[in-house]
C-alpha cells in the first residue's frame, strides 16, 4: 500500500519540474526542466517580440512576463537539461499511473524491474508519439495529453498481464 502510494508522490513531484515553453517569436512549443518546483505548465512571454518593456505590461500579463522571465529566462535556447524532459515525463508517467492502478488494483504490487523498464520504453514511444502528433498537426493539447495517459495505461497492463502457456497436444 505504501509503495504505490510512494510511486504516485514521487511522479507528481517530477510533474513539477517539467514545463512547456513558447516561442517568444513563432510561438512554438517545447519543453524544459524547471529550476524549482511549480504547478504552472504553461509559459509564454507576454511581450513577445514586441517593442514593450515590462513597464509597459498591466495586470496578468505584467505577472506572465515575470513568471516567463524567472523559469525560461530572456532568451530562448534549448539546452542538454530541457532534452532530458523527454525522458522524465514517461518516468514520471509511469510511476503516476502504475501507482494509481496497483492501488486500484489493476497490476500486482512488485512487478519486476524488466516490466518497469519495459514500462518505460512503452511510455517513451507514447510521449514521442503523442506529441510529435500534438505538434506536428496543432491538435488540442487536452486530448493529446488524455490521449497518452490512455496509450500509456494500456502498455501499463499489458505489460503486467499474466501470459497463459499455450497448451502441449498430448502425445498418443
Amino acid at each position: 500500500m505504501i509503495k504505490p502510494v510512494l510511486k504516485i508522490l514521487l511522479g507528481f513531484f517530477l510533474f513539477m519540474f517539467i514545463g512547456i515553453k513558447y516561442d517568444d517569436e513563432f510561438y512554438e512549443p517545447s519543453f524544459f526542466v524547471k529550476h524549482r518546483p511549480n504547478l504552472k505548465v504553461e509559459y509564454y512571454s507576454a511581450i513577445g517580440m514586441q517593442d514593450l518593456t515590462i513597464d509597459d505590461l498591466e495586470g496578468n500579463r505584467k505577472e506572465e512576463e515575470l513568471v516567463y522571465r524567472e523559469f525560461v529566462g530572456d532568451f530562448y535556447e534549448d539546452d542538454l537539461l530541457d532534452q532530458l524532459s523527454f525522458f522524465i515525463i514517461p518516468l514520471m508517467s509511469l510511476l503516476i499511473l502504475s501507482g494509481s492502478a496497483q492501488l486500484v488494483g489493476l497490476i500486482k504490487s512488485g512487478s519486476s524491474l524488466l516490466k518497469f523498464v519495459l514500462g518505460y520504453l512503452g511510455n517513451l514511444v507514447m510521449v514521442f508519439t503523442t506529441f510529435t502528433v500534438y505538434w506536428g498537426l496543432n491538435i488540442d493539447g487536452v486530448s493529446v495529453i488524455i490521449a497518452f495517459w490512455i496509450l500509456s495505461l494500456a502498455s501499463i497492463l499489458l505489460i503486467d498481464r499474466k501470459v497463459k502457456p499455450i497448451p502441449q497436444p498430448k502425445s498418443k
